[in-house]
């Protein structure tokens, strides 16, 4: 998120595979971890899809329109 301090990682086993990692979100400034058996783009997507809740990104539907979500906005005009 935009300014709040928060990170993501990924924890990583041996012998674990890219896609068995799970991914850890820190606020950057406390102790506190969230943890999510995803790797970090599924994590990602899932929060952006709203399939997936976080801490972290409680307040994304005051950001996005749940409706704008999948909504594809281009930022220039379509050359074609």
């Amino acid at each position: 998120m935009e300014g709040a301090g928060h990170f993501l990682y990924w924890l990583v086993r041996p012998g674990a595979e890219p896609e068995e990692w799970t991914t850890l979100l820190n606020e950057g400034r406390g102790p506190l971890w969230e943890a999510h058996p995803a790797s970090c783009s599924e994590f990602l997507l899932g929060v952006v899809a709203g399939t997936t809740t976080s801490y972290y990104f409680t307040h994304i539907d005051d950001m996005v329109d749940p409706e704008d979500r999948y909504r594809f906005r281009p930022t220039s005009p379509s050359s074609v």
